[in-house]
């Protein structure tokens, strides 16, 4: 339990962080999909994660977490242009939607915010807190030929390429 609440503004948006809940991810990524086949283009999906966010709740306590978040949410929001889809995926878990972008391309936004994050602590009522984030990324219809398989090729370059590396990393799924 992370201590943020997934309450619900117009029914899609996480009212604490003031991005995209998961639900309106989900059909966001479906209906991009849809227009990316018709107009032959690319959507590229970033998951980003927290680096070692139980640590920060277990050190510092849940409201300070959600603080972490916030801001998080914040700076991943302002690094992206305003027709990109942010929600939270869950837990200390973040997606982008990047209509029109190659994973390449989406790459470079992906690093940009991680330096983003990395380049300054986050002011809290218990101190300046130092976080980074690792992130995965994935494109359809290069890399993926489904909205779950974006998902699951993002996630894996996450996990596989990012957090197994060190943490603080952007990895590309690779075929």
């Amino acid at each position: 339990e992370d201590g943020i609440r997934d309450y619900k503004v117009t029914g899609v948006q996480t009212c604490a962080l003031r991005i995209y809940n998961r639900r309106y991810f989900n059909d966001a990524l479906m209906e991009n999909i849809m227009r990316a086949d018709e107009a032959s283009e690319p959507v590229s999906l970033i998951m980003f994660d927290l680096d070692n966010f139980k640590l920060i709740n277990d050190t510092y306590g849940h409201l300070v977490g959600d603080e972490v978040l916030k801001e998080v949410a914040k700076r991943i929001k302002n690094n992206v242009r305003s027709d990109d889809i942010v929600a939270r995926f869950g837990g200390e878990e973040f997606a982008v939607i990047l209509p029109k972008l190659t994973a390449e391309q989406a790459y470079m936004i992906a690093e940009r915010i991680r330096n983003e994050v990395l380049s300054r602590p986050i002011r809290t009522d218990k101190g300046d807190i130092y976080v980074t984030i690792t992130g995965g990324v994935a494109d359809y219809p290069e890399k993926a030929d489904s909205a779950e398989k974006l998902i699951s090729h993002a996630d894996r370059a996450l996990y596989a390429g990012g957090k197994s590396k060190g943490r603080n990393k952007i990895a590309i799924y690779e075929v």
